[in-house]
């Protein structure tokens, strides 16, 4: 609970804002090359440019955005330095049924339940959406010796991605993993998808991923 009129999503952004970031500790420059990915990156102006104003070095880095939502594209138009795949980030490559909420959120329609954001409380879902094997992606792209800094905000689609992740090997090549936990407790206008998660677990995947040697943290 939190006090009356305390925003719940300020308490949570102080927290994670204390959170050091590992590139102001380690020798950035000692790595043969630096690259971002932003997995559910929204329009250019959030998590991308916010990489790129406060990161250390960040104008050294390769920067791949993945934004399957056509109303954030033109917003990356300014910026060539960014790569955007105009797919979402998924275990396998193919096509999924989508939900389009506008300049909000999407989400994705995942064993006939939906991840994100209602818009004007209609769900306009759009089959057909094309969705990449992030883990193969970032296997062909990156090396185990590069800096790789990974942020996710999926829409609770996390809980189903990241132990894919996991199993398939792709954790020795993220260096710095961000990401956006869904729960009922802080998502309460999401529906289905991040109603059934609750904050116990988000935690208990971020401890799996923490006593693996993997340094992760919250985004928000």
């Amino acid at each position: 609970t939190y006090p009356k009129g305390h925003n719940r999503w300020d308490a949570w952004r102080a927290r994670a804002d204390r959170v050091p970031r590992l590139g102001d500790y380690v020798n950035l420059s000692a790595y043969p090359r630096r690259f971002y990915i932003d997995l559910g990156a929204n329009e250019y102006n959030t998590s991308v440019e916010d990489f790129q104003r406060t990161y250390p070095a960040a104008h050294t880095f390769k920067i791949i955005a993945f934004e399957p939502i056509a109303a954030f594209w033109p917003s990356y138009e300014a910026h060539p330095e960014v790569e955007l795949q105009k797919v979402a980030a998924w275990k396998e490559t193919g096509v999924i049924s989508f939900t389009d909420a506008g300049t909000l959120a999407g989400g994705m329609a995942v064993d006939g339940k939906w991840s994100g954001r209602p818009r004007n409380g209609t769900q306009d879902v759009q089959d057909g959406l094309p969705t990449t094997d992030v883990i193969a992606f970032v296997k062909e792209r990156v090396r185990p010796e590069d800096f790789l800094v990974l942020k996710m905000d999926i829409e609770a689609v996390e809980y189903q991605l990241i132990p894919v992740m996991m199993e398939r090997g792709l954790f020795p090549y993220i260096d710095e993993f961000f990401v956006e936990f869904h729960f009922r407790e802080l998502h309460r206008d999401f529906p289905v998808m991040a109603q059934k998660y609750r904050r116990r677990h988000s935690v208990k995947l971020l401890q799996e991923m923490r006593d693996m040697g993997i340094y992760c943290h919250e985004w928000f």
